[in-house]
């Protein structure tokens, strides 16, 4: 049985169901809950039966038929080497879920949050691909920072601001490696250009609430209702900058080593880089963006 087939009977069998992404909450009201991996099942297999496949060495895209066949030859063309761009720079260690591989894209014309599923498949709006901002590369570094290394009955979870904001910044290396450009859906082209983007949204009413979120334990649960357009722009681009800010006293190894760990071990080892407890460095970064600590 080839990969695609293992892949599509396990989303068909058990579902892509993201608990972890859930909010432990009911939101306020107004607000609606998403669960946007619920129908990756039917999407799969309305694309089998419906669509298209193009294979290229390092992904496989399946695709509707309102994607011309040319324009899916080229998108395959243009993610190949960015997708073993990222290989190279996450790297293989044995703590990953998804062996080093092909990483198959779903493109569905559905409404949906593009995400990972932590098998080797990753779904895609095709409303993300007409316009531009399709985060290929971010999804894709999920996959490649999924980790068997969880806490098992324990309530800990990874800090969403690490595991958003690594993957936007692979995501933008792989993409120059390849000579290409990721915006993503919140218009973040570069990792230098974070910082400032971060801090003019911050310093909005609706921004200025997300900061507290950046460099803690909680996570905002309004990013998993239908309110999440108003604040994951300055989540996602202040995860980034945040991360960026990371990398470059620590070191990018540092923070990818940390996926090595159990979630609750590595808030743990989290509060230890460098000597420095990160309480410290979310207070400098601050600083160095001028905004005020949340």
């Amino acid at each position: 049985m080839d990969a695609v087939s293992v892949i599509s009977r396990l989303l068909r069998t058990l579902g892509i169901v993201l608990l972890a992404l859930l909010p432990a909450e009911r939101p306020p009201a107004g607000q609606q809950p998403l669960n946007w991996a619920q129908d990756d099942g039917r999407r799969v297999a309305t694309l089998e039966k419906d669509g298209f496949q193009v294979a290229g060495a390092h992904v496989i895209l399946w695709c509707p038929t309102s994607l011309a066949r040319e324009d899916a030859k080229a998108l395959v063309t243009r993610l190949d080497p960015a997708v073993a761009a990222l290989w190279r720079r996450v790297g293989t260690h044995p703590w990953q879920s998804v062996p080093k591989g092909t990483i198959t894209y779903y493109l569905s014309e559905d409404s949906f949050v593009a995400h990972a599923s932590g098998r080797a498949a990753v779904f895609v709006p095709m409303a993300r691909v007409r316009d531009g901002r399709a985060p290929f590369l971010h999804e894709a570094t999920h996959e490649l920072l999924a980790s068997t290394r969880t806490d098992r009955g324990s309530p800990s979870r990874r800090p969403l601001w690490l595991t958003e904001g690594l993957p936007d910044y692979f995501a933008r290396l792989a993409a120059a490696d390849a000579g290409m450009t990721e915006t993503g859906p919140f218009d973040t082209p570069t990792i230098a250009g974070a910082d400032t983007i971060c801090a003019e949204r911050a310093r909005t009413p609706d921004g200025a609430t997300m900061i507290p979120f950046i460099g803690r334990d909680e996570r905002p649960d309004v990013l998993f209702t239908t309110d999440r357009s108003r604040f994951a722009p300055t989540f996602y681009t202040c995860s980034l900058s945040f991360v960026s800010y990371l990398v470059d006293h620590v070191g990018l190894n540092s923070l990818v080593d940390l996926f090595g760990f159990s979630p609750a071990e590595m808030n743990v080892r989290l509060d230890r880089l460098s000597g420095k407890k990160l309480a410290d460095w979310r207070a400098e970064w601050l600083r160095h963006l001028s905004v005020g600590s949340g």
